[in-house]
């Protein structure tokens, strides 16, 4: 796609989602993660939306250990859905999905098991704290 060298991810990400909006304009949303792998217990994740015509980014989450990381796109991909269908604003869709997502690299099996209330309650948490 032609993409300039010497970007930021960020850079990148709102690149391809500007080319892909070209190519498929009846697309409203894009969105998907960035993750830095430090370790297999060790990640660094960061969410983002492309919709009407503008890219938003999570806030950074640092995941460490990671328990199991099956099941934490499907967790990303829900609290987007949840957001979008909620009515949220695009900064508070992206960090709803993200927290779902960390949250589900903490615990076994491919699907997420916390409430929206939950995921909230940590998105909301300064420490980062899972409340059980």
């Amino acid at each position: 796609m032609g993409i300039p060298e010497n970007t930021s991810e960020q850079e990148d990400v709102t690149y391809y989602y500007e080319k892909m909006a070209e190519k498929y304009p009846n697309i409203k949303v894009f969105y998907s993660t960035i993750r830095q792998v430090h370790s297999a217990s060790h990640n660094v994740l960061q969410g983002t939306m492309w919709r009407n015509g503008e890219t938003t980014f999570s806030n950074v989450h640092t995941i460490t250990p990671i328990v199991d990381r099956v099941g934490g796109g499907d967790a990303y991909a829900a609290g987007i859905l949840h957001g979008i269908l909620s009515g949220y604003t695009a900064k508070h869709t992206v960090d709803f999905a993200i927290a779902a997502s960390s949250m589900k690299h903490t615990i076994h099996g491919d699907c997420n098991q916390f409430s929206a209330e939950e995921v909230e309650d940590f998105k909301n948490s300064e420490s980062g704290a899972i409340k059980r």
